[in-house]
This record gives structure tokens, sequence and C-alpha cells, in this order.
């Protein structure tokens, strides 16, 4: 589910502010997310499980920051979300 307005609902874990949505290649993940004090990246991707450390490590290779995004994949199609709170 998605919103233009700020909902709180309690049947709802996580609610999350869309950072990015773009194409889901790596390399230009990353290189957006090193300008956006990001540290880390939970990866909720369809990737194969023996490439999620590849693919993981290579989009928060150089990473400093210290806010964590979690990306989602879906179709190709990257959605790079903060979570604004959780219930």
């Amino acid at each position: 589910m998605t919103s233009d307005a700020l909902i709180k609902q309690s049947m709802i874990k996580n609610h999350y502010l869309v950072l990015k949505v773009s194409p889901f290649k790596p390399k230009e993940i990353n290189k957006f997310l090193k300008g956006q004090n990001i540290g880390s990246v939970v990866l909720r991707a369809g990737v194969k499980p023996e490439e999620y450390w590849e693919v993981r490590n290579e989009v928060e290779k150089g990473l400093e920051g210290n806010k964590t995004v979690h990306l989602f994949v879906k179709d190709g199609t990257a959605i790079l979300c903060e979570v604004i709170f959780n219930d």
C-alpha cells in the first residue's frame, strides 16, 4: 500500500518514505546512496541466495553514513525506502 499522506495504521508494522524508484542497477543505486548519509542497506530483493552477499556488498560499497534504507526490488525496479516509524 502506498499513500501521499502520512497515515499511522496499527495493522502495518513499518511505515516507509520512498527515497528513489529506479531500475535495479546496484552500482547506480550505490552512487545515489553515497550522497544520502546512508551506511547500510537491508536488501529485500528477489536475488538468488548465492548472489545475496555479492549484490548487498556492491550496493553498500563505500557507504559511511548513519542511516539504514530498505531496498525492495519488483520486476527489475528498485524501490529505496527509509523507515519513518514502526509499531
